[in-house]
């Protein structure tokens, strides 16, 4: 039966002329203002980029099957940017984040120089994976810090090809890439995160695009994590 006519409606329909001499008056005052028109372009597409990032870090990579503590808690995806500051500090979904940068590194030693899969990371790297070196130490906040001495950990591989699998390659100085870095640590067998890495260095940089991953929280899925991040 149809509803009758002095029932109270929902939407609000207009006649489709109207919508479109709305856009055409829309358009032409667009046109006289260009500066106003690109600031608004920016913003939607910064704003639309913003929440589909957001999508993708929760809905990205999964490490299932990997070696690590509880795995399939560990989400991770490209960014072009870093995860705003304001999203870190009031997210409730994810125990820690932290960014990977691949870097491929010129070793050079005693004998000829090698090229090395390596990667730059943040302080947050190991701890979120729940792994620790199996010799040595992992980075420590100063050596994350402008000036500070470079060093770098090595792959378990690494260490027994190119250092022979001798303890004293610890605190050993080699150059990488042209520069004096002191080995401080050496991965477990088989670690190579994130792909096939060898070779890590504290990474310094400004925040720019890398590999961003978090560890939600235990009973947290990825959809729940997504909501939280769009509505922040």
């Amino acid at each position: 039966m149809p509803a009758s006519s002095s029932a109270p409606s929902p939407f609000r329909f207009r006649p489709i002329e109207n919508t479109l001499l709305d856009l055409r008056f829309a358009i032409r005052m667009l046109r006289r203002q260009p500066a106003f028109t690109a600031t608004a372009a920016l913003t939607l597409a910064l704003g639309i980029g913003f929440v589909a990032t957001l999508f993708t870090l929760v809905h990205g990579i999964a490490y299932r099957g990997m070696p690590f503590a509880k795995g399939k808690q560990i989400v991770a995806t490209d960014l072009a940017a870093p995860l705003p500051a304001e999203a870190e500090l009031t997210q409730k979904s994810f125990s820690a984040f932290a960014v990977v940068r691949a870097a491929p590194a010129t070793l050079s030693g005693d004998g000829a120089a090698s090229r090395q899969a390596g990667a730059w990371i943040s302080p947050e790297v190991f701890r979120l994976l729940g792994v620790s070196p199996r010799l040595g130490r992992a980075f420590v906040a100063e050596d994350f810090q402008p000036g500070a001495a470079p060093v770098a950990i090595i792959g378990d591989a690494l260490w027994r090809t190119e250092f022979k699998g001798e303890e004293a390659a610890l605190g050993r100085t080699v150059r990488i890439d042209g520069q004096p870095h002191a080995i401080v640590g050496v991965m477990p067998p088989g670690f190579g995160f994130p792909r096939n890495e060898s070779l890590w260095r504290p990474f310094r940089g400004d925040g720019a695009a890398g590999l961003v991953i978090g560890r939600l929280h235990d009973g947290v899925t990825p959809a729940q994590a997504s909501l939280e991040l769009t509505l922040i």
